[in-house]
């Protein structure tokens, strides 16, 4: 006999938020990608690296401005785990450490100091490739469609690309340290640049709105975004969306079939042609793309007038309940993510 298990409730999805995390994760992009831009453009070319344009005043009042934005972005985002939400604020402090404590001028020894931050921002980038491999990747990972996948390598050659480019970095920082180098190459210019390019790609993607990673068009920040400022038909105008290939919802069928002596066989095989999960004799989960007036129709031929019957569409997976392993496996694999 199959042992049931215990499935918690995800309550962090069922927090009312503001803004989706979705919305969070683009401008955590957002900022990733102009950063590099807005500093390297005010230092006027004077950046042995990124980090270097706090001793350059205006790009030092944009560099900390925008890495506090950084923070606090991290700080709100509430992932799908509770160690998700933690490795996030810690990124979101790491940005904060990194604004606030500066790195060595350009021809001054490396101090405490500019050690603080320069941990600081390997932490900050660390966290990022967590999310690649991780949280982001596995996501996507569990999805049984090709544009999920797709995000799923590029989760993971992100990350890759990052942790590569960090190693390096690092060993560069390590020679300086040991004063086997008088000064840094702009490789650690360059290599920030980059590194924060693939921060902002991995965290935009992740937000589901680059076209040809989008799976459906309700699920886009800008989207939610557009509904709740007002100006949707302006942000649709952008043609930012990509029409998904095919909608895939799941549902619930219940139902009671109320003479004792009736043949369930006819209703149970139909739901059967689905990809389905049964939580009890007469309640199951299937997935499919099509609509449910369709799945109705097919399931209400074998009904008498005295039966019940219910299809309801499944839009979120904060759910509770007692079940064995691999019924739980199959909810977290096809329900709204």
């Amino acid at each position: 006999m199959t042992t049931a298990e215990l499935e918690e409730p995800n309550l962090l999805l069922s927090e009312k938020q503001t803004f989706s995390s979705d919305v969070i994760r683009l401008f955590v992009g957002g900022i990733a990608f102009l950063l590099p831009l807005i500093v390297s453009g005010l230092g006027f070319n004077q950046l042995s690296s990124i980090s270097a344009s706090y001793h350059v005043p205006l790009a030092r009042d944009a560099f900390v401005g925008l890495l506090f934005m950084l923070g606090f972005c991290l700080f709100a985002y509430r992932g799908y785990s509770w160690t998700e939400n933690i490795i996030a604020t810690l990124g979101g402090m790491t940005a904060l450490i990194a604004a606030i404590v500066p790195t060595a001028c350009d021809g001054c020894s490396i101090d405490s100091t500019s050690i603080v931050h320069m941990l600081a921002g390997l932490s900050l980038f660390t966290v990022t490739a967590y999310f690649c491999f991780f949280p982001f990747y596995n996501r996507a990972s569990k999805k049984d469609w090709d544009i999920a996948r797709l995000r799923a390598k590029s989760y993971r050659f992100l990350g890759a690309i990052i942790t590569i480019i960090l190693v390096v970095l690092i060993f560069v920082g390590a020679l300086a340290f040991l004063k086997k180098i008088t000064t840094i190459p702009s490789m650690v210019f360059w290599g920030e640049f980059v590194m924060l390019w693939l921060f902002a790609f991995a965290w935009i993607i992740a937000a589901k709105i680059v076209p040809g990673f989008v799976d459906n068009e309700m699920d886009k920040p800008l989207v939610q975004l557009g509904e709740e400022l007002g100006i949707l038909d302006l942000l649709r105008g952008l043609k930012l969306y990509s029409k998904p290939k095919e909608n895939i919802a799941a549902f619930l069928i219940t139902y009671d079939l109320n003479k004792s002596d009736k043949d369930c066989v006819g209703i149970v095989e139909t739901i059967k042609e689905y990809p389905y999960a049964q939580l009890s004799k007469s309640s199951y989960v299937i997935e499919t793309k099509e609509t449910i007036l369709t799945i109705y129709e097919k399931l209400e031929k074998h009904l008498d007038k005295d039966d019940y019957l219910y299809v309801i569409t499944l839009t979120s997976n904060t759910r509770k309940g007692y079940a064995d392993s691999e019924t739980i496996q199959w909810m977290k694999k096809h329900l709204p993510q």
